[in-house]
This record gives structure tokens, C-alpha cells and sequence, in this order.
């Protein structure tokens, strides 16, 4: 299996442009931007500015849950994986717990 990366911090913070970097380094890369996958949702989007709210946790957590499914499967089959995620809420980490615990 190969390794998931994670670059994480705060909004505009410039963590795509590190991660599409470091991913051209590798001969087999995926750059998996959490943002993303949260913004496929077409109607009902729920922006992380303003006040957090119960909608905006279910929604990161929907687009996290995917990422690790997909980061899983890819670095199964040899591919490197950098994982592009913003560092909020304070929680985020436990979003990734059952990634984090599959890795180990």
C-alpha cells in the first residue's frame, strides 16, 4: 500500500498548490481536494462561513468519509495519495479517525 498524505490548514492557506506539488513528485499520484467532493453537492450546500451549524458538520463529514474511501483504494493499488483538506472545525481530526486507524 502506498502512503496517504495529508496537507491540512486554514482556508486559502495555499494547501492545494503544496499538494499538487508534491503529488507531481511521485510517479502514480492522486490529489484528493475535500473541498471539492463537498462542492459536487448541486443543491442544499451548506458554506462553511458564519456560524457552524449541524448541516455543515454532517456535509464535511460526508466529503471526508469519501475521501478516505477513496484514498484507501487508490494507495491499495500503488498510488500515492495526497488528501487536501482545510483544518476546520476544531474536530476535523476526528473525522478521519477510522482512516487514521486503518493505516496503522
Amino acid at each position: 500500500m502506498k502512503p496517504i498524505i495529508f496537507i491540512t490548514g486554514a482556508p486559502g492557506s495555499g494547501k492545494s498548490s503544496v499538494a499538487r506539488r508534491l503529488a507531481e513528485q511521485y510517479p502514480r499520484s492522486l490529489h484528493l481536494q475535500v473541498d471539492q467532493l463537498r462542492e459536487m453537492m448541486v443543491s442544499g450546500l451548506a458554506l462553511p462561513g458564519g456560524e457552524w451549524t449541524e448541516e455543515k458538520t454532517l456535509q464535511f463529514q460526508w466529503a471526508r468519509r469519501t475521501a478516505s474511501f477513496m484514498a484507501e483504494l487508490y494507495a491499495a493499488q500503488d498510488v500515492t495519495v495526497i488528501i487536501d483538506d482545510v483544518s476546520i472545525p476544531e474536530f476535523f481530526p476526528e473525522q478521519y479517525a477510522e482512516l487514521f486507524q486503518n493505516l496503522m
